[in-house]
């Protein structure tokens, strides 16, 4: 049952992987390019490129979108407060739950 559960998660995995892979611009990136290589190198060796996959997406822009700001992520909302962009010349407003945070 236990193998199962790892050949469901590699074939998940990769499948995924090819998905995602084909949304997105990798010409930039020397690890692989194209999408068939992140899938033949997920397939044969998952261990090594999925996990490298995971780091590399996050620098590959999706196909046909503007370069900009990166958007919030989850954990841009830790602590129970929004954190705001702060656009060029402006300075960072500073929250009052932040304050209440550091005056304990």
């Amino acid at each position: 049952m236990m193998t199962f559960a790892l050949y469901a998660l590699h074939v998940g995995s990769v499948v995924w992987v090819g998905v995602d892979a084909r949304k997105r611009d990798f010409s930039g990136s020397r690890f692989a390019n194209k999408t068939w290589q992140w899938v033949v190198g997920a397939l044969l060796l998952w261990i090594i490129v999925f996990p490298v996959y995971l780091f590399k997406r996050g620098n590959a822009p999706l196909k046909g979108s503007q370069p900009g700001p990166r958007p919030l992520t989850p954990l841009s909302h830790v602590a129970g407060f929004p954190v705001e962009p702060v656009r060029q010349g402006e300075e960072p407003a500073r929250e009052k739950s932040l304050e209440r945070l550091w005056d304990r």
